[in-house]
């Protein structure tokens, strides 16, 4: 009896590890982030959409705030070296998100019959980054990093 109990244990912990969980954190895909999702400790995360983005979390600005096509740019705040993950959400149009002067993810073409995966960029120094859409140059933003 106590083998079996050990064994369900074991299993369940071995289960846990390999979705990379943690204790008190919430679970969660870093490619599905929403409004109740919690940021992995050193991220920041942006979803674009064909006529939106938003900054969902891991900004010192608040979350879940959205700016569409010609409204304005969306600002973060963070500290040198976290990661920011772009995520594409409702995608029927191509994306390619530049973080100027460093980065630039691939284009993102849903209709290619690819999956779509983040693009993440971790910059090492401090400075203002302006990032964009370059299929959508009015869904933009900048990356202040301290």
């Amino acid at each position: 009896m106590f083998l079996n109990q050990l064994r369900a244990v074991f299993i369940a912990f071995i289960g846990f590890a390999g979705c990379n969980f943690v204790p008190g954190t919430a679970l969660q895909s870093p490619q599905t982030p929403n409004a109740t999702s919690l940021c992995a400790l050193g991220t920041v995360q942006f979803t674009v959409g064909d006529t939106s983005l938003t900054r969902v979390c891991g900004c010192q600005e608040s979350n879940n705030t959205t700016v569409t096509t010609g409204q304005g740019n969306l600002s973060c705040t963070a500290k040198v070296g976290t990661k920011v993950i772009f995520n594409y959400a409702d995608a029927a149009n191509p994306h390619q998100v530049i973080v100027s002067p460093y980065n630039t993810g691939p284009v993102v073409a849903p209709h290619a019959h690819i999956q779509v995966k983040p693009f993440q960029v971790q910059i090492a120094y401090p400075g203002t980054y302006p990032f964009y859409d370059s299929f959508t140059p009015s869904l933009a933003g900048t990356l202040m990093l301290h």
